[in-house]
């Protein structure tokens, strides 16, 4: 095990003791570590990526699914040192296994502690009622607290004791469990476990050393990292003798990289905080070695520790972190241009902070980023206190309020963003120096809408971008203040002229324009039609051309800037069976002379008369086929009827994203979700009399799955795309056929046992 690749990183890490994993990792790779193994095939770069920023130095996660041609942690590091059980298809809660630090906790087989085993129920399963007695006790001063303590029968002796405490915080349900496991005598404690569950995020301590009148208690994350230690003294207080903590010292991804002393809230260490102060103490500039040095230290900074670095680096320093580089790199652009300025070291640290400080939803610990909203909201307020457009527009993108489409995040699209309703909070706390409020109009708020569209240094287009942007990152949330404060922007005729003079391009939006002058006095509708109107303000090169309408799909067509593939692809599904094509072109009438199509959505008993030149003008759809634009129009108009009733999912406002089988119930009353894709579905996939689609969600296939699974007409194999449909065009006996709506006239094919590990869902059409 001497060259072992386990022996080297403990080398690495001995040298470079509070460098976090990613940072250690990479001082392997510029060493040349995996350089044998990168050309022998024995490991990707890809393994080296995941072994960085994985919950496990040695080991993937076994969440994530990985091939035989991937890294073997046997053959790599000498051994598998994992305690969890292997991924299997089926969820089985009943299969566990002791938490590699204690016997006392259980895992099940994802490697996840369940708070169900500390339970009074959990715990008569894990030890047998024959053989021990088994009591709860509730605490009657303390109702939320309860023991439960298991005796052996045979000697009557206290074998293990459950303290648990159960109590609601912040509407959200935590537990905490002290389990004490008691030696043959009964009397002498073997083992001390805490388990903290809070929401989610659950891990536990262990009494790792007990001496005399010290203690030290370690917990735990979930993947068995450290995340703390607590060192404890008995000391005399008023005449008794109490245990009181002597230092915290708190872990990121297993590295140290802060103490807390004695009177903690005071006497604060903080190791990377220090030694980058230090380096950028009075510096205009900085030499090659202090760069490298400082780019160890801000690389090893992680989404777990970031916040309260940045805090620290205020409290020793009385600046800001990002303030201090971002000075460093724009004298460097000032002095060595542009390019040198965007490829420099120093602004790949901005870039790396940045992306630690991304909120990413609940994969991040909160009890690392308690402050994080109000780090990010203080920095809004002072960007455009002091006019800093750009910051203030890439703080926004830490707030989870993304102004590139292109980079936004689906499921912030579609749960909301927690961190975005806590920033606009605190906003409204802090922007009282910004904005003056109008005394004589209550109903004004001093929030984020009213500060940016008041803020001078903002240009109006910007402004308009912004709002919006805010706006339909929101969606429909529950907080009252902020819906309030929603609604009282959109009543405003000032606001209301802002979006409609900037917001706005060529002919894209002319019907929503004409929505929003007759909704100005219904704010609910308004928010519909600025979330509309932001789907069709991503700037487009040249749009797309379509034919004139003649009543049938005969021309090939091309999914458009929207992401309405369920209706492309559930139309080519129809157009691929001759009855089905029939069937849709009925619901077609067009009027030779002028071009209009009138549609009929037969499901919902509706009729929308689509004139032929928006029909030219909504360069945003499909390009081709002029019918085919015309039902997406006529669907674009009907959900739009059901977001203002609220009739469906709160982001929901216009033809972005939903099911095929949707399309089917709409246009025919006859759809229907035919499950997860099983190769006994193939012979009704020929079937002349029904028409099929798919998709799979981005959490039902893995990467792994997806990369290389389809094969074009070319032979040359391509990724399957999640969160997107296909339409199904027949199944022999190797193959399922398939046409993307990026191009109609492309028929691709994928094997069906690689189709079945997709776990695509199936909507059905009958004729």
């Amino acid at each position: 095990m001497g060259n072992s690749l386990e022996a080297i990183f403990n080398q690495y890490q001995a040298k470079f003791p509070l460098y976090s994993r990613k940072a250690i990792v990479e001082e392997m790779v510029k060493d040349g570590i995996f350089d044998g193994m990168l050309k022998t095939g024995k490991i990707k770069q890809a393994d080296i990526d995941k072994i960085k920023k994985g919950s496990s130095l040695f080991l993937y996660d076994n969440l994530v699914e990985t091939s035989a041609s991937e890294l073997n942690p046997t053959k790599i590091w000498g051994g598998d040192f994992s305690t969890k059980n292997s991924v299997e298809k089926k969820v089985d809660y009943t299969k566990t296994t002791p938490h590699k630090f204690t016997s006392l906790v259980d895992v099940n087989y994802q490697g996840k502690i369940f708070s169900s085993q500390f339970t009074l129920e959990g715990i008569r399963k894990k030890y047998n009622e024959k053989d021990y007695k088994i009591a709860k006790e509730i605490n009657k001063e303390y109702p939320n607290y309860s023991t439960i303590t298991v005796v052996d029968k045979k000697t009557n002796k206290k074998v293990c004791e459950y303290q648990i405490s159960t109590y609601d915080s912040f509407r959200q349900k935590s537990n905490d469990f002290l389990i004490s496991h008691y030696a043959k005598d009964g009397k002498t404690v073997n083992e001390f476990v805490i388990v903290h569950e809070y929401g989610s995020d659950c891990y536990f301590g262990k009494v790792s050393k007990r001496d005399g009148k010290h203690s030290i208690d370690t917990f735990y994350e979930q993947n068995g990292n450290i995340q703390k230690t607590y060192e404890w003294s008995e000391q005399i207080q008023n005449g008794k003798n109490v245990w009181d903590i002597d230092k915290i010292t708190l872990y990121s991804y297993g590295k140290p990289y802060k103490v807390l002393k004695g009177n903690y809230q005071d006497t604060i260490k903080n190791y990377k905080v220090d030694e980058i102060a230090s380096i950028l103490e009075n510096k205009k500039s900085l030499n090659i070695q202090e760069q490298m040095q400082l780019s160890s230290l801000i690389d090893s900074i992680t989404d777990h520790n970031v916040f309260e670095m940045v805090f620290d680096y205020q409290t020793k320093t009385g600046r800001d972190l990002l303030d201090d580089l971002q000075s460093i790199a724009d004298k460097d652009k000032s002095k060595f241009g542009e390019t040198f300025y965007v490829q420099s070291s120093i602004m790949k640290m901005i870039n790396h902070l940045r992306d630690c400080m991304t909120y990413k939803g609940g994969s991040n610990d909160s009890w690392l980023n308690d402050h994080s909203e109000q780090y990010i909201s203080n920095r809004l307020v002072r960007d455009l206190e002091q006019g800093k457009t750009d910051l203030f527009k890439a703080d926004l993108k830490l707030a989870g309020i993304n102004l590139n489409e292109e980079e936004r995040e689906g499921i912030f699209e579609l749960f909301g963003n927690p961190m975005i309703r806590k920033v606009l909070m605190n906003f409204q706390h802090r922007a009282d120096s910004l904005y003056q409020d109008n005394k004589e109009d209550k109903n004004l708020t001093k929030g984020i809408l009213y500060t940016i569209a008041k803020s001078d240094s903002i240009q109006p287009k910007e402004k308009a971008d912004i709002i919006l942007d805010t706006i339909t990152q929101l969606g429909f949330i529950i907080d009252d203040d902020i819906r309030k404060e929603i609604g009282d922007f959109t009543r405003s005729q000032e606001f209301m002229n802002l979006m409609l003079k900037y917001c706005t391009q060529d002919k894209y939006s002319e019907d929503i324009i004409a929505d929003m002058k007759l909704n100005k006095n219904n704010p609910d509708k308004i928010l519909v039609d600025f979330k509309r109107l932001k789907a069709r303000n991503t700037p487009r090169e040249k749009g797309t051309e379509v034919s004139k309408p003649n009543g049938k799909i005969d021309i090939d067509f091309k999914q458009g800037r929207t992401g309405d593939c369920w209706l492309l692809a559930g139309v080519i599904s129809l157009c691929k069976k001759p009855n089905g094509k029939t069937r849709l072109e009925s619901l077609l009438k067009v009027d030779e002379k002028t071009g209009d199509v009138t549609v009929t959505l037969k499901g919902v008993k509706k009729t929308y008369k689509i004139p032929y030149s928006e029909i030219q003008g909504s360069k945003h759809l499909s390009g081709g086929d002029g019918d085919m634009r015309a039902l997406e129009l006529a669907f674009d108009k009907y959900i739009r009827e059901l977001a203002y009733n609220k009739e469906l999912m709160a982001n929901q406002v216009d033809i972005q994203g939903n099911t095929t089988y949707y399309l089917y119930q709409v246009l025919f009353g006859d759809g229907k979700d035919f499950g997860k894709y099983k190769p006994s579905m193939n012979k009704d996939f020929n079937n002349p009399n029904k028409s099929f689609c798919i998709g799979a969600g981005m959490f039902d296939a893995s990467p792994t799955e997806c990369r290389d699974a389809v094969i074009d007409s070319k032979g040359k194999r391509i990724d399957f795309v999640t969160g997107h449909a296909y339409a199904v065009v027949k199944a022999d006996e190797k193959y399922v056929y398939l046409v993307n709506p990026w191009d109609s006239k492309e028929t691709l094919k994928v094997e069906h046992a690689q189709l079945e590990k997709l776990k695509p869902n199936v909507g059905v059409c009958n004729y």
